[in-house]
């Protein structure tokens, strides 16, 4: 009788062992490889185009593209992912599409400037946030990094006349946290770059 019910709860043992091995793999993989989308936003001030995480935090990035007498507008995206390219950032969105912000290039697509600057960190995230959430009108001309006119003059800690990105990044101590304040920039032809102390 022992050897009988051993044999019996062998026989259950491999039974609940072969229907966890039956579970369909495809299933297993398609939900782990399902991304989630990020919500931004993406607006104009009339003079800078801005595209931020919604519900950024101070690490996360900030983009700004300088192209002046664009309509003002403000609007959300889902956006998959963002990567930087030679001239500037591609953006692709959950529904397939992309647009770029772009220095310079031939894409009529793009979004076009003469400087593209990126700023993370808690100083230049109170330029872009309040509350409750993007500010609809940033404080753009306070940030650290710039493209400014060849024909002009400015002190930089980094870049200066000639060249055409810069970037810089500091930190800072406070209430037992330690703050990383970055800022980049790069700019078309007939503007340098130049970025000072954040």
């Amino acid at each position: 009788m022992r050897h009988t019910c051993f044999f019996f709860s062998i026989l259950i043992c491999l039974f609940f062992i072969s229907c966890e091995e039956d579970a369909p793999p495809q299933l297993v993989n398609s939900v782990a490889a399902k991304k989630a989308s990020v919500a931004y936003t993406f607006l104009s001030t009339g003079q800078d185009i801005v595209l931020l995480k919604t519900n950024g935090q101070t690490d996360d990035p900030v983009y700004i593209l300088e192209t002046p007498f664009i309509p003002t507008f403000k609007k959300e995206l889902q956006v998959d992912n963002i990567r930087e390219t030679d001239h500037g950032i591609a953006v692709k969105l959950t529904d397939g599409s992309e647009f770029k912000m772009l220095v310079s290039g031939p894409d009529s697509s793009a979004y076009l400037g003469s400087g593209l600057s990126i700023v993370s960190g808690p100083r230049h995230y109170k330029l872009f946030y309040d509350d409750s959430g993007p500010l609809s009108d940033p404080d753009v001309g306070a940030i650290q990094c710039k493209c400014n006119l060849n024909s002009t003059q400015e002190k930089c800690d980094t870049g200066g006349k000639g060249a055409a990105d810069c970037s810089i990044s500091g930190s800072a101590s406070g209430g037992g946290s330690n703050f990383q304040e970055r800022c980049s920039v790069k700019c078309s032809t007939g503007f340098y770059a130049c970025c000072k102390g954040v």
